[in-house]
């Protein structure tokens, strides 16, 4: 069979299974519909799973003759106790979790002690050694010491049965997909560690539905890094064979359903290829054909339809990815080891390298003080000041106080400056430190360390946790001045002159820029637009920030209000589940790019203009104008930087134009302007901002009591217009309908007209 036939028998399996589910598989490991969801999620996904597939079936005999799989592999461990104060039962203990943990590492080196239980002579010289050991982190993402367990308190109090909207497609006609709450922060659960890094168990609590009992669900190979891991039933994780556990469930109480987990985390499907029937099986060549999972404990040996005994050992009931009680199951096969090494070679290839993160816990020792953290600057790209005075969080890990530390820092490997801290921080206490101003030696890239040493004027017992470094990049000052318009239609070079983009690093660690100029779709009638395509089905381009920044803008001659406006349009893909969303943000910065205030965002239907569900290309209806009043910034500062900022949700494409930065002191362009607005004092507006109605008021009565009603934009384009008749001095005019942002409202009364500006919420 080539690898194409048997990577379409592999999916025939699983898109079939679906009209085979009992009431046991439909509760019992639910990550077959896990693995659904990827495939309806993410195009790409089976892409991979094929890849996994043609080199499993390639490389399973050579994997055992060359010996790959006789290496040692260490993958550390955190484990999520996500538990709801209700059920005290929920917030496992310690031990009930390092009893789990001895538990599959016997099993997965096969040391486990009931290898010959149950099972004849031949299919026991069938077992293989994987090699693999989990190891609980010892090391936490930021550095830290740490026992590699959180405890996470949760008002959810089930965590399986029917998913949330974020976890369903759109017009999704799969089962009810499993829930991945757990793995959120925000909705209840644990955010993962660094999936590449660390091996992600959630412990929680699954309530039984329909007759059966959630035990557990793993994610493939391939899928999504923010949820990648293994969910557990706090029921089924541990084992009795380390310890005494009376909350765990007797036939699932030896640790068994984590190792299943596990084996298909590292790429195992179900022992019985999750099809009824002979034609399908687990895509490993030794485990031998079986109709349908076992229950219980059967007794050895045992055949079915597929492996009847009269020709064959028959089946092998008592594998790990099989459906046994714990007390039935101890074997992977030399086929499955071969499987789950290539899997971890193939896309978990990182855990490889992490062996230091897990193992005992490190010891705390008398003195060791670390600079955990830069809190200001926020940014490290593009400043256009050569002195920066950081700030960081000094944190104290040492047994005893901390009450004095020195803290250098280098330019460049220049001479250190120095700084002495003093103060009194307890264990694992910390505290925001300002240094000293640093001189960057002008334009170019220069690298910063800040490190400390010395603390209680001793030497530091841990030196590794140390030292920070940062990459700054220092840009001339280049100014532009009020008005600013940019339509992005002359010149050839993009960015334009004194505009700079960034973006997400790449896997190679090189800036991959994404916004740029496109001919065609503009807004206005011109000719030419600023892109970012997030029409996509690369998973790699999930989450990815990419930035365009505008000039510096010397706003000196801006008196009492200042504004900024731009067109967008974006065409939102509605076949896609609510976690794809697209985000525009908005930003200043008042001080060099040092820090950034957020002006404006919008994501998903809010920054629709329409909806598309093919690759988005705007036409001239589709457009929408923005603006923000930051008339609160004159005086606290000469110039300014704004910075458009997608956020990809791998929906469809967004498109920037026509961006201008103006104070109505200037005037409205196109509109003749002297002095301040409404200089004649001819009439006031409320409330401003409006929503939905904008009220008129005279100052005084005119002969004629009706008036000419102009609405334009900060480009000067006529939005409405319409006559009005005033009660007494009182008029009213609609604006429900204009789009939120800035608009200027002129009012003529006879021979005389005055201007206002107003914001349209």
């Amino acid at each position: 069979m080539n690898k194409y036939a048997a990577f379409a028998s592999f999916l025939l399996a699983l898109c079939l299974s679906t009209s085979h589910v009992t009431a046991q598989s439909s509760h019992k490991c639910a990550t077959h519909k896990d693995h659904l969801f990827f495939e309806q999620q993410d195009p790409a996904y089976k892409q991979r799973m094929e890849l996994l597939n043609s080199i499993a079936r390639n490389l399973e005999g050579f994997q055992r003759v060359a010996g790959v799989q006789n290496t040692l592999v260490i993958i550390p461990v955190v484990v999520h106790v996500v538990h709801n104060p209700s059920v005290p039962a929920e917030n496992i203990s310690d031990a009930q979790i390092n009893s789990q943990i001895t538990s599959i590492n016997r099993d997965f080196r096969r040391l486990n002690a009931d290898t010959a239980n149950n099972i004849s002579a031949a299919l026991r010289a069938l077992g293989g050694d994987v090699n693999i050991e989990f190891r609980i982190a010892r090391i936490d993402p930021q550095g830290f010491p740490t026992n590699g367990i959180i405890r996470r308190a949760t008002f959810q109090t089930d965590f399986g049965g029917v998913n949330t909207p974020v976890d369903r497609l759109s017009g999704s006609i799969s089962p009810p997909l499993v829930r991945n709450d757990v793995k959120r922060t925000a909705n209840g659960g644990s955010d993962a560690w660094p999936t590449d890094k660390y091996l992600n168990m959630w412990v929680c609590n699954f309530v039984g539905q329909g007759g059966g009992q959630l035990l557990g669900y793993a994610q493939f190979p391939g899928g999504n890094p923010s949820t990648d891991g293994v969910v557990m039933w706090y029921r089924a994780f541990g084992s009795n064979n380390f310890g005494t556990f009376p909350v765990l469930s007797s036939s699932n109480d030896r640790g068994r359903t984590t190792t299943h987990e596990i084996g298909h985390w590292l790429g195992l499907i179900h022992i019985w290829g999750d099809l009824a029937g002979c034609t399908t099986d687990d895509q490993v060549s030794d485990t031998p054909l079986q109709d349908e999972e076992s229950g219980g404990c059967p007794v050895s040996p045992r055949g079915d339809n597929c492996s009847p005994l009269a020709s064959t050992n028959g089946i092998l009931f008592q594998n790990y990815m099989d459906y046994s009680n714990d007390a039935c199951m101890n074997i992977f096969t030399q086929g499955q080891v071969s499987r789950m090494r290539i899997a971890l070679d193939q896309f978990r290839s990182e855990l490889k390298t992490t062996e230091s993160l897990g193992g005992p816990a490190l010891p705390l020792q008398t003195f060791d003080a670390a600079p955990v953290n830069l809190l200001s600057p926020t940014s490290f790209s593009g400043f256009c000041k050569t002195d920066i005075r950081p700030q960081i969080f000094l944190r104290n890990f040492g047994l005893g106080n901390l009450s004095s530390v020195r803290i250098g820092m280098k330019v460049n490997n220049g001479p250190i400056i120095d700084t002495l801290w003093t103060g009194n921080l307890a264990t694992y206490f910390w505290q925001s430190v300002t240094l000293p101003v640093v001189n960057f030696p002008g334009a170019g890239t220069h690298v910063l360390k800040i490190f400390t040493y010395s603390p209680n004027n001793s030497t530091d017992q841990r030196p590794a946790n140390d030292t920070l470094t940062f990459t700054f990049s220092i840009s001339p000052p280049n100014s532009s001045f009020l008005p600013l318009a940019e339509g992005f239609e002359t010149g050839t070079a993009f960015p334009p002159a004194n505009w700079r983009l960034a973006a997400s690093r790449n896997t190679n660690n090189v800036d991959t820029a994404t916004w740029k100029r496109v001919t065609g779709p503009a807004s206005g009638g011109s000719t030419r637009s600023v892109a970012r395509f997030m029409f996509s089905d690369q998973q790699a381009d999930y989450a990815k920030r990419d930035t365009l920044f505008t000039p510096l803008i010397f706003m000196g001659n801006a008196i009492d209000s200042l504004y900024i406006s731009w067109s967008y349009a974006y065409g939102r893909r509605t076949t896609l589940p609510a976690s794809f969303t697209d985000t525009l943000r908005v930003f200043v910065s008042v001080d060099c790019d040092g820090s950034w205030a957020l002006l404006r965002e919008r994501f998903g239907s809010t920054l629709q203009t329409t909806t598309s569900n093919t690759a988005f290309v705007p036409t001239a209806s589709q457009w929408l104008r923005d603006s923000v009043d930051i008339s609160s910034f004159i005086g606290s500062t000469t110039r300014l930087r704004f910075a458009f900022v997608s956020i990809s949700g791998r929906n469809n494409n967004l498109y920037i134009d026509d961006f201008r930065f103006n104070s109505p002191n200037l005037g409205p362009v196109g509109i003749p302007f002297d002095g301040l607005v409404d200089s004649n004092q001819l009439f006031e507006i409320f409330p401003n901002p409006a929503s939905e109605v904008l009220h008129i008021r005279l100052f005084e009565e005119k002969s004629d009591q009706s008036a000419e009603i102009q609405v334009m934009d900060l480009t000067g384009k006529q939005v409405d217009q319409r006559e009005v008749s005033f009660d007494q001095l009182n008029a009213t005019m609609p604006v429900r309908h204009l789009a939120p942002g800035v608009y200027f409202i002129r009012v003529t009364v006879g021979d005389k007209s005055g201007y206002r500006r107003f914001i349209k919420d």
